[in-house]
């Protein structure tokens, strides 16, 4: 899914650039009104998007550069992927030392789609050598935040 505009890969706003993405809807509710108040730059504009999601690729592409053709090798791309099923099994974390995430079990179906996607798309690959397949609940988390978010989750799936 190619998501909405997002800040740049320095945090520039403004740059539309995109991204692939895994919606999350079951915990839509609990990441869209922490990243309304923490950041609300990175709120979709379509409110039909989802704000809870699991980063494929980001930033994919300028916005004005993903066309009909950068569609339909994406959509050639995921009709080769058999649909699997996920959970969040283990409590979330705070990870580089300000976001709190949930890691998906498996990860490794992420982490191939990753790769894949890289491979086929060099020009938009991640910079992190060390890819972590997560979703993001709060930016700007705190051990406070952490402790409120692993008492209001259970394991999601």
């Amino acid at each position: 899914m190619v998501g909405d505009p997002a800040p740049g890969p320095n945090g520039e706003t403004g740059v539309g650039f995109s991204a692939l993405t895994i919606p999350v809807p079951v915990l839509e509710s609990i990441v869209a009104p922490r990243l309304r108040h923490s950041m609300p730059e990175y709120l979709p504009t379509d409110p039909a998007r989802a704000h809870a999601h699991i980063t494929l690729l980001g930033p994919f592409a300028p916005r004005e550069q993903v066309d009909d053709a950068v569609l339909a090798e994406l959509a050639q791309f995921f009709a080769d992927v058999t649909p699997f099923t996920f959970a969040f099994a283990k409590r979330p974390r705070i990870l580089a030392g300000r976001w709190i995430v949930l890691e998906p079990e498996p990860s490794e179906r992420f982490a191939t789609l990753t790769a894949a996607l890289t491979a086929r798309f060099p020009p938009y690959a991640n910079e992190i050598d060390d890819f972590l397949p997560h979703l993001t609940l709060e930016y700007h988390g705190s051990t406070r935040a952490l402790h409120d978010l692993t008492t209001q989750l259970g394991p999601v799936s």
